[in-house]
């Protein structure tokens, strides 16, 4: 026992990191978007209250659409009367500039969430042994208190505020029954209109969370029924977002215009229109006006930069469904530069279906097709043909190719005239079975409607 008399009781420990804090508000200040990469951080989660103010004036500026910089960050920490707290313009330019990326920003955040939590676990340790020592405290409502406390805690920190019961998610599926059945009732797809009747009545519509690979060879035709895809689900009144990799978007904006007119694309490439083209333009041109698609066309973009785009966007309202034109040309080593191509592809297929769930909507993705399927007799794709990685068909809720027999000068199929014949292959689907859709397009590819229907 210790002597009464020189005791000293043990100051408490001081859980922070106070690099990693700088490190984590440095990289926010210098690079916009990388703030996203650690969307579980909170303001409280800091120990330096100068920091707490400055991450939550990122957050609000990311919450809004809004650049982040030091001179953004200064603006909205003037507005809330915290500038002075966090010491003012000095303080920012000098974390901005003592770190130079966010290359480990993760890690770092990581970092400050374990502290966080030391500290709360030390805080409820603390008022236990307050409570416990007081012998006014029934015994029962001490263990109470603690148990609860510490629950709490481990709550946020394992995310179990996301565990659903059977129970509920059962009732959760029985609502969603009577939905699909007014859906139907109403002539409607219960999820997102896909621009194509027959896989509305086979899928029920774009699902959320699902990701979708829609898959073909060259000159097929995948973007054109891209578009004709994100114009159906915009005349549903829902908000589209495209990643185009490969076009800019003035090319898809021609499309979307001419596949809401008759006016001949070549004819409107090469200047040569009449003034009743131009009239048709026009009016092509505000059906289109009227559409919420946004279009990204950044050509160097990675999955990290495609899901913190959407992700802002969903928080304001004005993401609904997104499409990637195309997997391949995602810029993938810089995710992890020891990967081989088809772990770069793979890990890339992967964070899609995982930003499909977590941000709860569906992704449709196109992807390149290998040349096995031009040395077949049939031309017919086939899953094996997904390039570069068989993780694709494992990562995706349904895997469609698109394909023209006429481009291989087959004449019939399935005892059909082929001349401006497309074939949506179902070829995997998880609630969906596999089949063919025939549709048609015109002589552009501007226009598609299914065969026993009128263009649209």
């Amino acid at each position: 026992m210790k002597n009464p008399t020189t005791y000293q009781e043990e100051k408490p420990p001081i859980f922070r990191n106070d690099e990693a804090e700088k490190a984590v508000i440095g990289a926010i200040l210098n690079e916009s978007q990388a703030i996203g990469n650690v969307s579980f951080l909170k303001p409280e989660m800091f120990y330096d209250e100068k920091n707490t103010k400055i991450f939550k004036a990122a957050q609000t500026l990311y919450d809004e659409g809004k650049q982040i910089d030091s001179i953004t960050i200064t603006d909205q920490l003037r507005k809330t009367g915290d500038l002075d707290v966090v010491g003012g313009t000095y303080v920012i330019m000098e974390m901005m500039i003592n770190v130079a990326s966010s290359a480990n920003i993760e890690y770092h955040a990581q970092l400050i969430e374990d502290e966080y939590y030391r500290r709360s676990v030390y805080q409820v340790a603390e008022r236990a042994k307050q409570m416990a020592g007081d012998p006014m405290q029934d015994v029962g409502d001490v263990l109470e208190a603690v148990n609860k406390d510490i629950e709490a805690i481990s709550s946020q920190a394992y995310n179990q505020d996301e565990n659903i019961s059977v129970a509920e998610s059962a009732n959760m599926a029985f609502q969603d029954y009577f939905k699909r059945e007014q859906a139907t009732k109403d002539g409607k797809p219960f999820g997102i209109d896909t621009g194509l009747s027959t896989l509305n009545r086979l899928s029920a519509g774009w699902q959320n969370t699902n990701l979708m690979i829609l898959a073909a060879r060259p000159a097929m035709g995948k973007t054109s029924v891209m578009l004709h895809m994100a114009k159906a689900a915009a005349k549903s009144g829902k908000n589209v977002v495209i990643f185009s990799l490969e076009m800019s978007h003035l090319e898809l904006s021609n499309k979307l215009i001419l596949s809401e007119c008759d006016v001949n694309a070549n004819a409107f490439r090469g200047g040569r229109l009449s003034t009743n083209d131009i009239s048709s333009l026009e009016t092509g041109a505000e059906a289109i006006l009227r559409l919420s698609i946004v279009v990204n066309d950044k050509s160097d973009i990675t999955v990290r930069q495609i899901k913190n785009n959407a992700k802002m966007l969903r928080k304001q309202g004005k993401c609904d469904v997104v499409f990637i034109d195309y997997l391949q040309l995602v810029n993938m080593r810089q995710e992890n530069k020891s990967y081989n191509r088809e772990q770069e592809v793979s890990q890339t297929s992967r964070a899609l279906k995982i930003m499909a769930k977590e941000l709860d909507i569906p992704v449709i993705v196109l992807s390149q097709l290998s040349r096995n399927c031009e040395e077949r007799k049939d031309k017919r794709p086939v899953l094996s043909d997904l390039r570069e990685s068989g993780a694709i068909e494992q990562d995706a809720d349904m895997v469609m190719f698109l394909w023209r027999p006429e481009y291989y000068n087959i004449e019939t199929y399935d005892n059909k005239d082929t001349k401006g014949m497309i074939i949506l292959d179902i070829a995997k689907g998880r609630n969906i079975p596999t089949c063919e859709i025939e549709f048609a397009y015109n002589d552009q590819m501007t226009k598609f409607w299914e065969q026993d229907k009128k263009p649209f």
